[in-house]
C-alpha cells in the first residue's frame, strides 16, 4: 500500500483555561467518554505551554490497554499533506515544474499520462478516478503498493479531462509517490525522514509496514462504537 505515516495526533486548541474550566472541560470529556463518543487524546495549549492533556478510553478495540498520551494514530487522509509537502520541495529546488507532462517523470503510465501535469496532482484535477476499492478488498487480497499501482496502469481512460474536473482520489498520491522517488532517487521513506521529519524535530512518527500495527510499541488501533476494529487488509 502507498505510505502510511503514523504520528502523535491531539485535538488541540489554544484557548486559556482557568482552574475551575479546567475541571469543567475534564468533568465534560469525562462525561462522553463515558457515554462512547470520545476515544483519544485532548491537549490545548496557549504560546507553546500546555495547560491541559489527558488521554480516554483505550488503545485497541479489545480495551485491555488504556490509552496514554505517548500513543500515536494513524493520521489517516492527513497523510496526504506530507506528499504534497515532499513535491512543492522539488518544485522549489527546481528538480521539476508544475507543468511537467507525470509521463516525463514516471515510466509505464498509459497514454494519458501524458495530458496530465504535474499541478493536477496537486489540485485533485487529474481526471484519474476514485480507487475502486470495494472492488479490491472483494478479491480478498492483501493489499500491496503493487496491488494499487498496477490498478492505476490498468485504467484506460480518465473519469475526467485533466484540469476540468475536482475528483478526490487517492491515486493522485501514489503517481506523487513514484515522481517523488524517480526525482529524488530515494525511497518515499527516506526521503520523508530525512527531508520533512528529521528537519521537523517529529521524532515519534514513523511509516506503517503493516496493518495492524504490531511491530510498533504505542500505537492505538483503530474501532469504532461497537468497538469492531478497522480490518482492512494492507501490507
Amino acid at each position: 500500500m502507498f505510505q502510511k505515516i503514523v504520528c502523535v495526533f491531539i485535538v488541540a486548541t489554544s484557548i486559556v483555561l482557568s482552574g475551575c474550566q479546567q475541571d469543567s472541560v475534564s468533568r465534560y470529556l469525562a462525561k462522553i467518554n463515558s457515554a462512547g463518543e470520545l476515544n483519544g487524546v485532548v491537549l490545548i495549549a496557549k504560546n507553546n505551554e500546555i495547560i491541559f492533556e489527558q488521554a480516554y478510553g483505550f488503545s485497541d478495540h479489545r480495551q485491555l490497554i488504556p490509552l496514554g498520551t505517548s500513543h500515536r494514530f494513524q493520521i489517516g487522509s492527513i497523510y496526504k499533506e506530507f506528499y504534497g509537502a515532499a513535491l512543492v520541495q522539488l518544485l522549489e529546488d527546481k528538480k521539476l515544474k508544475l507543468t511537467d507532462p507525470i509521463s516525463d517523470v514516471v515510466a509505464g503510465l498509459p497514454s494519458w499520462a501524458k495530458t496530465v501535469q504535474v499541478k493536477h496532482l496537486l489540485g485533485y484535477s487529474s481526471g484519474l478516478p476514485i480507487v475502486p476499492w470495494e472492488t479490491l478488498f472483494a478479491k480478498n487480497i492483501v493489499l500491496t503498493e503493487q496491488t494499487i499501482w498496477d490498478s492505476l496502469k490498468s485504467i484506460d481512460a480518465l473519469a475526467a479531462e485533466p484540469g476540468t474536473k475536482y475528483i478526490y482520489s487517492n491515486y493522485n498520491q501514489i503517481v506523487i509517490q513514484k515522481i517523488i522517488e524517480e526525482v529524488s532517487k530515494m525511497s518515499f521513506v527516506e526521503y520523508v525522514q530525512t527531508n520533512l521529519f528529521l528537519p521537523s524535530n517529529m521524532q515519534t512518527a514513523f511509516f506503517a509496514k503493516k496493518y495492524p500495527y504490531t511491530i510498533e510499541k504505542f500505537v492505538a488501533s483503530p474501532f469504532d462504537q461497537e468497538l469492531q476494529p478497522d480490518n482492512y487488509e494492507f501490507a
